[in-house]
């Protein structure tokens, strides 16, 4: 399973948009080779909204993983799981306030994955 996760990038952050998270979102996205797939969350809204749209508009692959909200407020840990659990690394682009945010890099750094903060 491991050389599966080759080129599985985990990419998470702030719910909240901002021109700043916006852009340091597209500038790695820029950065990332053919084969590359993004793993993130399903918020339609701030980081993961434009993580998606720019990936796949780069002709990358997009795992989306969906949070079972209906099972209560553990659904969003297990989703911040699961894209850490899938994922080779894990980058934050974070105001530094998020919990979910932080929660997905501590799972990533629990397993043990490069984890990579950049300030937005």
């Amino acid at each position: 399973m491991e050389s599966m996760k080759k080129n599985y990038v985990g990419i998470v952050g702030s719910r909240g948009f901002s021109i700043a998270r916006r852009d340091e979102a597209k500038r790695y996205i820029a950065t990332l080779p053919r084969g590359t797939v993004v793993v993130t969350g399903d918020c339609p809204t701030g980081v993961d909204l434009t993580v998606r749209d720019e990936a796949r508009h780069r002709g990358l692959v997009v795992v989306q993983c969906m949070a079972p909200w209906d099972i209560g407020h553990s659904a969003g840990d297990m989703r911040n799981q699961v894209i850490a659990d899938i994922s080779k690394m894990v980058l934050g682009i974070w105001d530094g306030n998020s919990p979910g945010t932080a929660n997905a890099l501590a799972h990533g750094k629990a397993f043990g994955k490069p984890i990579e903060i950049r300030k937005a």
